[in-house]
């Protein structure tokens, strides 16, 4: 059941992205928060781990660019956003066209992971990633206010949602964050940072205020300490791979 559903999750996301642009933050503008939130930790990991020599995948990256002197690879499943790049490869994170040990940096951010198989794709971070190579991940977790403790519990949860300018529903996956630091774990990356963000409106969405109304209370955030980090829907992690491991390498 579970590998029927993450074929429909990628089989809709592809349909949804290519409709309209990842991050529409015209028009959503709960996404427009958690986007120009994970964009500023994002941009801070690049200056602090980031060397103007080092070479970056930018893992689902949509038309969205850092500052960096670092030469970056974009690669994302729907080539219109991507083509514009010198560096472009169109390919998932499931099975990434590149060589073993190849990269510095993969940046996965935004709700790439959401539409994907988080164990095929750490595995594959790794595979890419030089030994020392850093990883920026960001997901949605399943261990958050907007859910009862008891799916909290779980490593996955599934989430199926209308989507404003899709006609259909939109299937998505949040993980636990233990699940995830024991993916990484597995595949030799020690998680060196985490922050968790977007507490309070996802308490309000719960509690039946619609989304994008619910995001303008972003600012109460920061009112709710160590409890809003525990139970704060997005994770922002930050892992360095140890060593390298004896993995089949992808055929490209």
């Amino acid at each position: 059941m579970a590998k029927n559903l993450y074929e429909i999750m990628k089989n809709t996301a592809y349909s949804m992205y290519s409709q309209s642009e990842p991050w529409d933050t015209q028009n959503d503008y709960a996404q427009y928060v958690i986007h120009n939130t994970g964009f500023e930790y994002t941009q801070r990991a690049v200056d602090k781990y980031v060397s103007p020599n080092a070479t970056v995948l930018n893992a689902g990256s949509g038309k969205t660019v850092y500052k960096t002197k670092a030469k970056v690879i974009y690669m994302d499943i729907i080539s219109k956003y991507i083509k514009k790049f010198e560096n472009h490869i169109v390919g998932s994170i499931e099975k990434i066209p590149l060589k073993n040990n190849s990269v510095d940096c993969v940046i996965c951010v935004g709700c790439v992971l959401s539409y994907a198989n988080a164990q095929k794709a750490i595995s594959e971070f790794s595979r890419v990633l030089k030994k020392g190579g850093i990883l920026i991940l960001e997901y949605d977790r399943c261990n958050s206010i907007y859910f009862p403790k008891k799916v909290g519990k779980k490593s996955v949860q599934w989430v199926e949602t209308s989507y404003y300018n899709f006609d259909g529903k939109d299937i998505t996956v949040c993980y636990n964050e233990n699940f995830i630091k024991q993916l990484a774990d597995f595949y030799s990356l020690k998680r060196i940072s985490e922050k968790h963000y977007y507490f309070f409106p996802m308490l309000l969405v719960r509690l039946g205020m619609a989304a994008q109304t619910a995001a303008r209370f972003v600012f109460a955030d920061k009112f709710f300490g160590k409890f809003g980090q525990k139970r704060a829907y997005m994770a922002f992690e930050i892992y360095k791979k140890s060593k390298n491991r004896n993995l089949m390498e992808v055929k490209l």
